[in-house]
């Protein structure tokens, strides 16, 4: 008969390791996360921070790329509470060292009990990594059907999309009930963000305006719906120099915190930063059973066809990889690890996705599309990046991409349905002969058509697409997305790229 593994137990002591503000709560400023915080040139604070409920029994995914600073964002918000409350009333583990689900069951037990001798004030889990965990839904569902989890807040955080979503949607009726998002995403840095980390001017400026305002923001977005700039847009455009400054270096460093610390403290991004990141995105592949030169194909395609509509059969006839369904398998794993982005094009008489068309697929973060591109075409991957910017096309596609993935954020700041959310029936993109609307975006009951021209001059021949469209779709008015230029036209609005973004 096989032998039984024997069942792992924990200690407290050896649960303090991780949680040493237990017995000093001033050591969470020594932890490697916050000191690293603290001495980054740009000490990015996510917006998410603001996006948790503390005050009732939830249980929350917190899922995103690797090394976005998901633990970063956890060590915050620790730092937080043991301010607040009885240090000890805060749990932190890291679970990549777990293999099993009972081992998980074990720790949070041992944890609970040991608190729950001395008392009943709420307690708060930050269990790091749970998709390391095999069927890690299963001890949480365990924990709360025996009750442990009463007066618990949980954090759970996850490095690969499906995993950790498609397993948090096995908890029926277990996570707690909250108007809130219990399922949070963290991206890199989009650009608002990224422009006020790096400067207060512009932070000032757009508290001032109430552009922090979920509320305020969406009311923009509808002035700009009915044909109108918003008046906070004008205000802040006083900074356009500054902020297409900002989205200049954004398409050199995306929004990775310690990609742009690097690029801040030296001018440069280290070889280091694109190797490591590289290395993450395939060791994650190669644990799904993808083949590395396969990836390395299908990149490559993807690289040169930027910025247009392709099939996966297109791509598998110019690659090595036998069918095209293989190829789709690829780009969902890609997808699902939040390093690439692709749209559907838009059926305007069904007023949804045309499943069968060809899709255009973006990289969600250029730090991330520089990292793919220069592995596969070699060389010094920072110059290689310079190199790769100085030609106008390339930079407008790269554009394209920036764009997508913020209409993406935007979709779902505007959706009325934040619990199911699907980009794929928010965001599309459009084509009337040889004419394309790069984006359109559904707010409400309307579609908006979104071109980026990330040029200075928009002329007329540039208004063609988004005319056609609005004749045939309703769409109360366009959007086009300039280098710098502003202006009211009768079939669309031209905004500045940099500070459209900052609505996002």
């Amino acid at each position: 008969m096989p032998r039984k593994t024997a069942k792992r137990e924990f200690s407290i002591g050896e649960l303090a390791s991780q949680n040493p503000w237990w017995s000093d709560p001033s050591s969470i400023d020594s932890d490697v996360n916050i000191q690293s915080f603290n001495s980054s040139r740009v000490p990015w604070i996510p917006r998410l921070k603001y996006k948790f409920e503390w005050t009732t029994d939830l249980v929350y995914t917190l899922r995103g790329p690797r090394q976005v600073g998901k633990t970063t964002l956890l060590k915050l918000m620790i730092k937080d509470l043991v301010k607040q409350i009885p240090p000890d009333h805060v749990l932190y583990f890291n679970c990549e060292n777990l293999d099993t689900r009972s081992e998980l069951v074990a720790l949070i037990q041992t944890y609970v009990d040991w608190i729950r001798r001395r008392s009943r004030k709420r307690v708060f889990l930050f269990i790091d990594e749970t998709t390391a965990v095999d069927q890690w839904q299963r001890a949480i569902k365990f924990l709360v059907d025996s009750g442990k989890l009463r007066a618990t807040s949980c954090v759970l955080t996850g490095s690969h999309s499906m995993d950790i979503k498609t397993c948090a949607e096995r908890l029926p009726g277990r996570r707690g009930q909250s108007e809130t998002v219990l399922d949070k995403l963290m991206l890199p840095m989009k650009f608002s963000e990224y422009a006020e980390t790096l400067d207060n001017r512009i932070r000032d400026i757009l508290r001032e305006n109430q552009l922090f305002s979920e509320n305020n923001r969406k009311s923009a977005l509808n002035s700009i719906l009915k044909g109108e700039i918003p008046v906070s847009l004008e205000k802040v455009s006083v900074m356009i120099n500054e902020l297409n400054g900002y989205l200049e270096q954004y398409f050199i460093t995306g929004g990775i915190a310690p990609v742009l610390d690097d690029f801040v403290k030296t001018g440069r991004v280290a070889d280091s930063r694109y190797r490591d990141y590289l290395n993450v995105v395939l060791g994650d592949l190669s644990k799904l059973g993808l083949r590395e030169s396969y990836v390395k194909q299908i990149v490559s395609r993807l690289t040169e066809t930027l910025g247009t509509s392709v099939s996966w059969r297109t791509i598998a006839n110019t690659t090595d990889i036998p069918h095209h369904e293989t190829v789709a398998q690829y780009v969902e794993c890609l997808k699902e690890n939040f390093t690439l982005a692709y749209i559907y094009y838009l059926d305007i008489r069904k007023k949804g996705p045309a499943f069968e068309k060809q899709k255009k697929i973006h990289f969600h973060d250029p730090f991330i599309f520089h990292t793919l591109r220069t592995w596969v075409e070699g060389g010094a991957p920072f110059q290689k990046t310079l190199e790769y910017l100085k030609d106008a096309e390339n930079t407008g596609r790269l554009a394209e991409c920036v764009a997508c993935s913020h209409a993406i954020r935007l979709a779902f700041l505007l959706s009325r349905q934040k619990h199911t959310f699907d980009p794929t029936s928010s965001l599309f993109y459009w084509r009337t002969n040889d004419k394309e609307i790069d984006l359109v975006v559904r707010i409400n009951d309307h579609f908006l058509p979104v071109e980026v021209k990330y040029q200075r001059h928009i002329d007329s021949a540039d208004l063609f697409a988004i005319s056609k469209f609005r004749s045939i779709s309703e769409s109360p008015v366009g959007l086009i997305l300039s280098k710098d230029q502003s202006k009211v036209n009768r079939n669309a609005i031209i905004l500045p790229m940099s500070l459209l973004l900052l609505l996002v």
